[in-house]
């Protein structure tokens, strides 16, 4: 038999002694649990402190001490489940004799004394037994190891997980109570892209940029342009004769053949007019335009496409939602555009007509020539058309589940957009938010954040998220971007236009 002699962890801080692997520690013998005075005294003090872990335990351990000095033989046998035999019972406390502690300075008033104190006294009356302390506490075992009283660490495998101390279990009870005011208010999710993906680690976006074109590449392309669209030189009947003066839509062929009477050729002064002021100007208006091409194309190009979705995804509708899109100075938010609003672009200006002269008419109708009657007999219909009331703009009341601009839709770029709903439901279809970021080409930032917050009267905190934007610059070739847009590509590849 191996007979232990027990400290109070082990009543406390360890499983049930049914539950414990004895063989480990007994090469499978029986075991004698032996329960010094102080563990008593410990343990009956305890039982009565509350509802902790440490007080049940204690209650627990009473019972097996009821359940010994009930029994005859004043021990309480179980059988563990390892199979191994253990007894509990109490130590007989007889006072060890001079001569057995003389060499020993311990104090009996000290529990974790008392207990070796004990174990002394019992080895001296019983030396035919296997008798050690049992104990997980390091005080003790560094005494009995002093002493050469020999001793059994209880395993760490045995002990129970540590008991949360009051900060631990009222942070424990801050936990349930705020899972649960989460669980009866609203909660939000946002999803990105049109396939509602998760929200990015970043968003890298690659901004086109254009640089200016040197004084110089302006006045060569003027000179592929002059080339291309040449002045005209010459101005007869044969040139108007192609250029389908006449062609009236509401005129027939053969009406117009027979009203177009005399050619007229074109006036000293229109000619002049053309050459000196229409065509020099063009020139001057394509050559301001080219100037102006690369900072437009780069404001075209200097976008960022955002396409995202917020949900409702929590137990309750959220009540006077308030959404809100923020970006850093250096990137604002473009105002939406209109649906059917028409996108600006960069045209280039084709070269005024040389003057052609005209044919006068020999017939009139009610005073009006043969092109100004087909004029006004083919936008005759058209007028009455477009002259059309339109319907009345009625004032519409606001959906309550719906979101709206807070406080105004914006007419100009701005770093925060807000929008407002009165009721945003839950477990509903999310609601879609399309947008384009303008980066400030001037200050080119590398890095920058998008957040987005959510507020709700119900919502205890607002929620929100920080993607970050990673914005990368490539440089495009200016001179190559004004020849294809002012059609030279096709035509100093062929042959140039022939001015008529």
């Amino acid at each position: 038999m191996k007979c232990f002699f027990v400290d109070t962890n082990l009543f406390l801080q360890c499983r049930d002694v049914i539950d414990l692997p004895w063989g480990d520690i007994s090469d499978r013998k029986p075991v004698q649990l032996i329960i010094p005075r102080a563990v008593q005294h410990e343990i009956d003090k305890l039982k009565a402190d509350g509802n902790s872990r440490r007080a049940k335990r204690a209650r627990s351990t009473n019972s097996y001490f009821r359940q010994i000095i009930l029994s005859d033989d004043e021990q309480f046998q179980v059988r563990g489940n390892s199979g191994v035999d253990v007894a509990l019972t109490f130590s007989s406390h007889v006072a060890a004799s001079p001569s057995d502690v003389a060499e020993v300075a311990l104090d009996s008033n000290r529990p974790d004394d008392s207990i070796l104190l004990e174990l002394i006294s019992y080895r001296a009356l019983n030396p035919e037994q296997d008798v050690a302390l049992l104990t997980h506490d390091t005080n003790p075992l560094l005494t009995a190891k002093r002493l050469k009283i020999p001793y059994q660490v209880i395993p760490d495998e045995w002990l129970l997980t540590p008991e949360p101390d009051e900060r631990e279990k009222e942070i424990r009870i801050l936990k349930t109570r705020i899972s649960e005011i989460e669980s009866s208010q609203p909660k939000f999710e946002f999803t990105f892209g049109e396939e509602g993906a998760a929200v990015p680690d970043k968003i890298n976006a690659e901004i086109v940029v254009y640089p200016p074109l040197a004084q110089s590449e302006v006045e060569l392309l003027i000179q592929e342009i002059e080339a291309a669209y040449p002045m005209a030189e010459h101005f007869t009947e044969e040139t108007v004769s192609k250029s389908n003066a006449f062609a009236a839509p509401a005129i027939s062929l053969t009406a117009a053949q027979f009203m177009r009477g005399k050619y007229k050729p074109p006036s000293f002064e229109e000619i002049e007019k053309y050459k000196n002021e229409d065509y020099p100007g063009w020139l001057r208006e394509v050559e301001r335009k080219l100037a102006g091409l690369p900072d437009f194309l780069s404001e075209q190009n200097n976008k960022i496409g955002i396409s995202l979705a917020l949900s409702n995804i929590g137990n309750m509708p959220a009540e006077h939602a308030i959404f809100k899109i923020e970006v850093p100075s250096a990137i604002l938010i473009a105002p939406p555009i209109d649906e059917g609003e028409a996108i600006q672009d960069w045209e280039f200006n084709k070269p005024p007509s040389p003057p052609r002269g005209e044919y006068t008419s020999v017939n009139t109708f009610l005073g009006l020539d043969a092109f100004k009657l087909g004029n006004m007999l083919h936008g005759s219909a058209l007028h009455n058309l477009e002259t059309g009331l339109s319907p009345l703009g009625l004032p519409r009341n606001r959906d309550r589940n719906g979101f709206y601009w807070k406080p105004n839709r914006p007419r100009m770029p701005q770093s925060q957009w807000e929008f407002e709903c009165e009721e945003f439901v839950h477990k509903d279809v999310p609601e879609e938010f399309y947008f384009t970021l303008l980066v400030d080409l001037g200050k080119r930032p590398s890095r920058g954040v998008l957040a987005l917050t959510v507020r709700a009267k119900n919502l205890a905190h607002p929620e929100s998220i920080k993607v970050p934007l990673k914005i990368s610059y490539v440089e495009e070739n200016s001179m190559d971007e004004a020849r294809r847009r002012c059609g030279l590509n096709q035509l100093i590849s062929g042959s140039p236009r022939r001015a008529q």
